[in-house]
């Protein structure tokens, strides 16, 4: 592969990542099942249900600390994804 095409490659690649990353989602639930979090491609929280039990704990810190883990659950399970998609669309290495 000659340098002109490896870099059309790249180029290729990068528009395809930045027009795919509106589509990627994460997911996660708490395992509790009271809070389901979606994080998009670019780590932003599109959605957080919560299920009324939560109310019933009682704890602010623990319903606190329950949010904060099934979002950055999600985020995980999006950047997994952006990385699939980036291991995809960029080419190997031209040598």
């Amino acid at each position: 592969m000659d340098d002109h095409a490896y870099w059309q490659g790249i180029a290729d690649g990068l528009r395809a990542l930045r027009d795919g990353l509106p589509d990627i989602r994460g997911e996660a639930g708490s395992p509790d099942g009271l809070v389901h979090a979606t994080v998009g491609g670019r780590g932003e929280l599109l959605a957080l249900d919560l299920d009324p039990r939560i109310y019933r704990l009682g704890d602010s810190r623990a319903v606190a600390h329950t949010i904060t883990e099934a979002v950055r659950a999600a985020g995980v399970a999006a950047a997994g994804r952006v990385g699939e998609l980036t291991t995809r669309l960029l080419p190997g290495d031209p040598a």
